[in-house]
């Protein structure tokens, strides 16, 4: 009798920590506008290639990819993580318009907001909500001040599958209203609001608890720790790369697919992100038990190479917004004899960074107020503002600029003293981030800016506020350019951004500089840049230098 007794209590342990349910997650995240298949780094595939084998993503190749998986895996749930608006020529012209067209045929069952939603104003992302046709969630976003948007949105969405309540609950970095144009919307810190609506869900009756988030790894890791009604962190915003094993392509995993959080009491947290660009496919399978606890899973990004086809479908859509674009987007401005990278700009110089800050001091060389050679010797770009690269082959097209370039900011003028500069070189190494982004040397800050002008030497393992351990400015009133050690007292003109002369991003800008000026758009100085300069010759030289 007694054995009985064992082999049933051992029955029921076995039994108990069963996998109660399997859900499958599909996701992408920082789509940003590569509706046509790009490449290996994200930028814009020459004609020919795609057939070629050599390109990857676009929308008809992840469409493919996430169907084929929604009709195959055990309970798949469709998950959309933001930023898909932005980034290339087709974006720039058309707007949310070719974005919703798109985006609503996945229906998926959730998406997230994320900030670059956000850039052309609430009449640029509301007929977007309006249109999708599915539940976009945002818990931390007080839209009460703003009758246009309160509503369209919600904290979370609950949906079923096999009978077990999921709740999906969305968030966005809480820095959007300094990089967008996001009226009187209010952006929460996250872990309140994500937090009360978590508990809300549970007490209804909720057994599984998604973040679907965009605000960056470093804080979906903060928040995997912090919050303990979460299971799984799908993120995006920081376009991290997540793999478990030997990775499919020249990316370097920054953690694990998926990054698991254990909190002191034991439970799991598992966070996904799958890069950006149409690139991946992020798949997930979890086992959970009766409890809705994680018991196990299994999962990768799936490279979306040339081995999965285009849907046929997505492919015919595309043509006649493409066509209408490429009379512009296939114009060819110039030429470089060298690869115009990307990747390295939050880590240092980068060719990319510095042909842009090239750019931009060329704009104003023939502005001369007495004797020198300019009025404006030093510019800096912020690595954000680099969207892509340039250079794969050697042509550079309308196209290739307008993906580099997608934000149509004007290259302006302001004047900072010595001192103000040290400082916002500075804050590039130490200043808390706005939002976590790639492994990088410069992680605890902005990312590296990229320069002109400027030279600059860092110790990154000096405490913050003094890493910056040496910075010469190239003289602007003088016959023969050379770099002098900065005066901090002395007025110096800068060209920069509009991004970063607004202030809102760095307020030492807007608060200390004085006598600025607007310049032109962005992609005109950069597209007379090329015209003029081709072949580009831009090389790595020793601008910022990290010892």
């Amino acid at each position: 009798m007694k054995s009985i007794i064992t082999c049933l209590a051992l029955f029921l342990a076995v039994h108990e920590s069963a996998a109660q349910i399997k859900l499958s997650f599909l996701n992408f995240n920082d789509f940003h506008a590569r509706f046509a298949p790009i490449t290996i780094d994200g930028g814009d595939c020459k004609p020919g290639d795609n057939e070629l084998g050599l390109c990857y993503g676009g929308i008809a190749r992840l469409y493919t990819a996430m169907m084929e998986r929604r009709n195959t895996m055990t309970n798949p749930i469709l998950l959309n993580a933001g930023d898909n608006f932005q980034g290339t020529l087709l974006y720039t012209l058309f707007r949310w318009n070719i974005t919703l067209e798109f985006m609503r045929q996945f229906n998926f069952d959730a998406s997230a907001l994320g900030n670059h939603e956000f850039d052309h104003g609430l009449e640029g992302i509301v007929p977007y909500i309006e249109g999708l046709g599915s539940p976009v969630v945002a818990a931390n976003i007080d839209a009460s001040q703003e009758p246009s948007i309160d509503g369209k949105f919600v904290p979370s969405v609950t949906i079923e599958r096999e009978g077990t309540k999921i709740g999906i609950i969305g968030c966005i970095t809480p820095y959007t209203s300094s990089m967008s144009t996001s009226g009187n919307l209010q952006f929460l810190d996250e872990i309140q609001p994500v937090t009360a609506e978590a508990q809300r869900l549970k007490a209804s009756g909720v057994e599984i608890i998604v973040l679907l988030s965009h605000s960056g790894y470093d804080r979906d890791i903060n928040m995997a720790n912090q919050i303990p009604e979460l299971d799984i962190i799908v993120g995006s915003h920081s376009h991290t790369f997540l793999y478990t094993g030997t990775p499919p392509s020249n990316e370097t995993p920054e953690g694990e697919y998926p990054t698991v959080v254990t909190q002191a009491a034991g439970h799991k947290c598992l966070i996904v992100q799958a890069k950006a660009f149409s690139k991946y496919l992020g798949v997930l399978e979890v086992d959970f038990d009766a409890a809705g606890e994680v018991l196990s899973w299994t999962g990768n990004p799936v490279l979306l190479d040339a081995s999965v086809a285009e849907d046929p479908t997505l492919v015919t859509m595309l043509k006649p917004w493409a066509e209408e674009a490429n009379i512009i987007g296939d114009q060819v401005l110039g030429s470089t004899a060298v690869y115009l990278e990307s990747t390295t700009c939050y880590d240092g110089e980068c060719t990319m960074g510095s042909f842009l800050a090239d750019a931009m001091i060329y704009e104003h060389t023939e502005v001369v107020d007495d004797d020198g050679w300019t009025n404006a010797a030093i510019a800096i770009m912020n690595p954000g503002g680099i969207r892509g690269p340039m250079g794969e082959s050697s042509t550079i097209t309308v196209n290739d600029l307008f993906t580099a370039q997608p934000f149509q900011n004007t290259i302006d003028t302001i004047e900072l003293q010595g001192k103000d500069i040290f400082e916002l070189m500075e804050q590039a190494a130490t200043r808390p981030a706005f939002k976590s982004w790639r492994s990088s040397r410069f992680s605890e800050g902005r990312g590296c800016f990229q320069v002109a002008g400027i030279h600059s030497t860092y110790n990154l393992s000096n405490p913050a506020g003094s890493r910056l351990i040496d910075l010469k400015l190239r003289c602007a009133r003088c016959r023969i350019p050379e770099y002098l050690p900065v005066e901090l007292e002395t007025w110096y003109v800068v060209v920069m951004p509009s991004f970063l002369a607004g202030g809102t991003s760095y307020p030492l800008i807007g608060e200390r500089g004085r006598n600025k000026t607007v310049g032109r758009v962005d992609v005109e100085v950069f597209a007379d840049y090329i015209k003029s300069q081709s072949p580009i010759i831009t090389a790595v030289e020793g601008r910022t230098t990290v010892v």
